[in-house]
């Protein structure tokens, strides 16, 4: 999981100083470049009004995520409300204890998780967004940028998917079914296991979409610097 998290945090880092560099190198243009880009200013107001619906729909759909959200809690509160019950139940207060101390770590995991990955999300996005830019300002000036948008359109598929697996692991109450006390360890264990299998999901589902992200920087790298294409291309991707 450490590993995961460095190696997200650091394709971030390189990636987004890579699109601001290449925004740089190309901001002041060359006469016949203005002329181009007078030209193509009318498409690229047409791809900047894309780039806004990109932000856009990420928010509305993480909005919508927030609502499902909140019926899933709702449908786990009879189980969270039947497992407080049976806590008290219990004869063994030192078990007791333990067991809604183990109970509360589960649920601080799982938002810690999904809080992070959501946060990873936001900032692909985000740097997608850039790409897009870029691409379209490329296009305006005659490039081809096919590749690029394909890339980014993958992205952005790959963004949404993550967005509801993330949204929907964070509804999720991994409550200790209790039956007995000498059961508590076992379903301790299951529920605990359960957790890091669900977690596994939702963390490939980030992974593919941080990959697509890469994909879609690499192809933009390629029309604007071909020779550190292929050194771009070996970022790791796990």
């Amino acid at each position: 999981m450490k590993k995961t998290i460095v190696l997200t945090l650091f394709f971030l880092v390189i990636v987004s100083q890579a699109v601001a560099q290449t925004t740089e190198r190309t901001a002041t243009p060359t006469a016949t470049q203005t002329t181009t880009q007078g030209i193509g200013h009318e498409k690229m107001g047409v791809e900047r009004m894309k780039l806004e619906d990109l932000r856009q729909t990420f928010e509305a759909k993480r909005q919508e995520l927030l609502k499902k959200e909140n019926q899933l809690r709702e449908e786990f509160k009879a189980r969270r409300d039947a497992f407080k019950v049976k806590l008290a139940a219990l004869k063994d207060t030192r078990k007791q204890l333990i067991t809604e101390r183990v109970d509360k770590n589960l649920s601080d995991v799982n938002k810690r998780r999904t809080d992070f990955f959501n946060q990873v999300l936001e900032k692909l996005n985000a740097i997608l967004g850039r790409i897009q830019s870029k691409a379209a300002e490329l296009k305006a000036a005659g490039k081809n940028t096919s590749a690029v948008d394909s890339a980014v359109t993958n992205a952005s598929s790959a963004i949404s998917t993550a967005q509801t697996a993330v949204s929907n692991q964070a509804a999720k109450d991994y409550v200790v079914t209790i039956t007995t006390d000498q059961g508590l360890k076992g379903a301790v264990e299951t529920a605990f296991k359960q957790l890091q299998a669900d977690f596994a999901v939702t963390r490939k589902t980030v992974e593919t979409a941080r990959d697509a992200v890469k994909n879609a920087f690499v192809e933009l790298r390629k029309l604007t610097n071909p020779e550190k294409s292929a050194t771009e291309s070996s970022l790791p991707a796990k």
